[in-house]
């Protein structure tokens, strides 16, 4: 029986800390979600009578690295684990971002073993076909685009009239000749993945491909050329049925669209949202999807919240409309932003991604992206984004000229520098390796468009609403307040080659705190703000101990079995209590700074750790009840008990029987968002009642 061994496109392999890969692969859904073009492609082998093996790469990366071993030296080591294989034939899929250690496995493999046939498939791949086979001669072929309509003849004729395979590239009497590309699949004839390749026991939720394709056609992007401009979603009916039967085989409650526009229009999006909201096997399953703010007005906000719509992708990009007319975004960026605020006021959340750095970009057009940024950075359901430029192989960018820099932007490198080893070779072919250069840019300087990004990020996600806060307290806004930052950060730390590095350490956050404070001192500061700004200081300033405590608490494996009424759980959080509301806070930087900030008395907040943000939030009456009485280690039945006997007090008769069921619900709730979490009833004493020492009442 013919067999193929699949390699999935490395993701992971830009960390080099074991316990960062580690956590990563586990609770980051980025890193741990099925990749659906590599299982799709397995599912379309099998459908073709081959046997299958997947061979993750990211999980071998993790061992390598958790065994001490270099990261320099993966490629060697990985590929002779693929050379012990039986199998003769070796599929590797591909990504911009990782490309370089795709090729030096499948080189390393075929000095390992010369008999394998090596096939490449993947965006890119498919973008750099020719080139790839005419650098690497290890590459036997690269099977281009989709491969729906073109698989049946490749395993038929590759070897004999490899002629004959549409997109296939390929030698011939050492020319490399490439064919025309087969015509796109319709969404009907869409396999679903083979996800059983795939580990997904640990997983929240479940990604399906909701079609292919997009009828726009952004300068900046290279998927629209994939998929040659093929816009096609899967009918309601198709999509509904694959979401019943993930949830069925995977027991999860939520489910995320793939597709970069899931609806261009009104009606199509209405005939899903109603399809699913009717459904009786969907109750209470959320799902989540990529949209362009053109389709969504009030009355499709609403349609997608009675679905219960649970999150939307939006990509706005840039805040200057003269630059969303250059890439060929064209979005009104005023409509932009009233949908974040429609969606929101739905309890929809949404993400806003951002792009900075475009090699047309002035210093009007960043600051334009900076105010579009914050704004929509007051948005509560909102998480903006942001990524410097990248030259994607396939877009209309590809063809420009470009300096080359290893690792410029976060579309294409997200970790620690790139080893030398690979740099090397990523130098040697920087029109393949595009997305790791960075463009000429003629008005910007490439050090302030990277430490731009790297700052929004980073304090966005640790220090949000104190960003925000900053965000109105200067009359231009986050422009002024990264002016003031970089040249605090140069007085204080000098130059920064690392910038992963420190933004990503203990120390950024001090620096951070300790520059935020400074800034009242300031002329251009508003004083409306400077309580407000002492206030949140004070809150988000977390002492090292206490950070890593709640870290190792968020680090810990989390079970996915469900509660058990004589299990034992503790709270996993620190409750603090507070000279102001919270939620006031939210509520006045939501409104731009309108609003009168009081002391209010009994006001208390919670912070906790996930996904290395913190995460400050005020609890409801009831969860800051669980975590106290959660303090120390205690058996749910029992806390279930004590909480129902405060309730009796206050029910109705006919109503007191179902405390308990809501009160093991709330449990339930507490435990899924990381307030609490299991212990074997002799745990640590993780809950402070005392108030931080950095938030004294000053009443």
């Amino acid at each position: 029986m013919n067999r193929i061994t699949l390699i999935s496109a490395p993701i992971i392999t830009e960390q080099t800390d074991a316990g960062t890969i580690e956590r990563l692969l586990r609770k980051d859904p980025v890193f741990s979600v099925p990749q659906l073009g590599i299982l799709t492609v397995a599912a379309l082998f099998k459908k073709h009578g081959w046997t299958v093996k997947l061979s993750r790469i990211d999980k071998h990366y993790a061992s390598h690295i958790a065994n001490g071993k270099s990261a320099a030296d993966f490629c060697n080591d990985f590929a002779a684990i693929l050379a012990n294989d039986e199998s003769k034939y070796f599929g590797f899929s591909s990504i911009c971002s990782s490309y370089y250690i795709t090729l030096m496995v499948a080189e390393r493999l075929k000095e390992l073993r010369p008999d394998a046939i090596i096939v490449f498939g993947g965006p890119q791949a498919s973008a750099t076909g020719t080139e790839t086979m005419s650098l690497s001669p290890a590459i036997d072929f690269v099977l281009c685009g989709e491969i729906e309509l073109s698989l049946k003849d490749f395993l038929d004729c590759h070897l004999s009239a490899p002629d004959r395979v549409p997109g296939l590239c390929y030698r011939r009497n050492g020319v490399i000749i490439s064919n025309s590309p087969s015509h796109p699949p319709d969404a009907g004839v869409l396999e679903m993945p083979l996800y059983d390749l795939w580990d997904t026991s640990a997983l929240d939720s479940i990604p399906i491909e909701g079609g292919r394709g997009c009828p726009f056609k952004c300068k900046f992007c290279s998927t629209s050329a994939f998929f040659r401009r093929s816009y096609r979603v899967k009918d309601p009916q198709t999509l509904i049925a694959n979401a019943i039967d993930v949830i069925g085989r995977f027991l999860v409650k939520t489910i995320s669209f793939v597709h970069d526009n899931m609806f261009v229009s009104k009606e199509t999006c209405e005939q899903f949202c109603d399809t699913w909201r009717t459904n009786e096997k969907l109750r209470g399953v959320q799902w989540s999807c990529s949209m362009r703010v053109d389709v969504i007005d009030e009355r499709i906000a609403s349609i997608l919240s009675r679905s219960n719509c649970g999150g939307i992708f939006i990509g706005i990009e840039s805040g200057s409309e003269r630059i969303q007319k250059i890439i060929n975004k064209n979005l009104d960026v005023e409509k932009a932003i009233s949908t974040i605020h429609l969606l929101n006021k739905n309890n929809i959340r949404s993400t806003a991604a951002f792009i900075v750095g475009f090699p047309e970009e002035t210093v009007d057009d960043l600051r334009a992206t900076l105010r579009t940024f914050e704004r929509v950075l007051r948005v509560p359901l909102c998480k903006p984004q942001v990524s410097s430029f990248a030259i994607l192989a396939g877009s209309e960018y590809g063809n420009n000229a470009f300096e080359f820099d290893v690792g410029s932007s976060t579309i294409s490198h997200q970790g620690p520098p790139i080893a030398p080893a690979y740099t090397k070779y990523i130098d040697a072919y920087p029109t393949l390796f595009s997305a790791h250069c960075r463009p000429i840019l003629e008005h910007l300087d490439h050090d302030v468009v990277s430490e731009t990004e790297y700052f929004l990020n980073y304090s966005f996600s640790i220090y949000r609403w104190l960003v925000a806060l900053l965000s109105i307290s200067f009359e231009h806004g986050l422009s002024a307040v990264i002016e003031r930052w970089l040249k605090f950060k140069r007085e204080e730390k000098g130059e920064t080659s690392n910038l992963y590095g420190y933004y990503s350490s203990s120390q950024f956050h001090r620096q951070f705190i300790e520059f935020v404070s400074s800034l009242s001192t300031l002329p251009q500061f508003n004083t409306k703000f400077s309580s407000m700004q002492q206030f949140l200081c004070n809150v988000y300033s977390i002492e090292d101990k206490n950070f890593q405590e709640m870290l190792t608490m968020e680090n810990e494996e989390v079970s996915p079995t469900p509660l058990r009424h004589d299990g034992h759980i503790v709270a996993a959080c620190r409750v603090v209590d507070v000279e102001y509301s919270f939620s006031d806070v939210i509520g006045i930087l939501t409104a731009e700074g309108q609003g009168d900030f009081k002391p209010k008395d009994d006001s208390c907040v919670v912070i906790y750790i996930k996904s290395r943000d913190i995460i400050v939030e005020e609890p409801t009456p009831l969860v800051r009840q669980i975590l106290s009485l959660a303090s120390a280690p205690i058996q749910v039945d029992e806390l279930v008990g004590m909480l129902c006997s405060d309730a009796n007090k206050s029910l109705p008769q006919n109503l007191s029987h179902k405390a308990a069921a809501a009160y093991f619900y709330s449990l339930q709730h507490c435990l899924a968002c990381g307030l609490l979490k299991r212990t074997d009833g002799k745990g640590r004493d993780v809950f402070s009642k005392k108030p931080n020492k950095l938030i004294q009442r000053t009443a």
